[in-house]
């Protein structure tokens, strides 16, 4: 017999979230400290992001309110289609920018511009899924 989908979204308030954080737990500090953007950006980049991450979540709540939960696991999908590739994008660029690959003045213009946009994607994106993620655990 399989296991029904429904059953488990609804024990996930109960087990889900409480065994996620603990499975982190012991990657919390590492998982803060990844650098995703060279601190030549920071802190003015750090605090920009920040900001649009709360917009994020607060237009992610604004777009999901009231949505059935599929539709609200859609929009959650959606934001994890910005959050992955934003995060490659930075990690990528973190570990191979200077030491691995050097560009052109021109080339690396552009890809310093990928960068600041991917890292404010990561932000964008994380706000996103854990605004629609509060509206799924309340029942919203």
């Amino acid at each position: 017999m399989p296991f029904p989908l429904a059953r488990f979204w609804a024990k996930w308030k109960t087990w889900g979230v409480p065994a996620f954080v603990s499975a982190l737990s012991p990657w919390f500090g590492r998982l803060i400290d990844v650098e995703l953007i060279s601190d030549f950006y920071q802190p003015r980049l750090g605090a920009l992001a920040t900001l649009l991450g709360a917009i994020g979540a607060m237009v992610g709540v604004a777009l999901y309110m009231g949505k059935v939960p599929v539709l609200q696991r859609r929009g959650m999908l959606r934001g994890l289609w910005l959050l992955i590739p934003a995060f490659v994008i930075c990690l990528v660029f973190t570990l191979s920018v200077g030491h691995i690959w050097t560009f052109e003045p021109a080339a690396s213009v552009a890809i310093h511009f990928i960068w600041i946009v991917a890292y404010i994607g990561v932000f964008i994106g994380l706000g996103w899924i854990i605004g629609i993620a509060y509206l799924l655990l309340i029942g919203a």
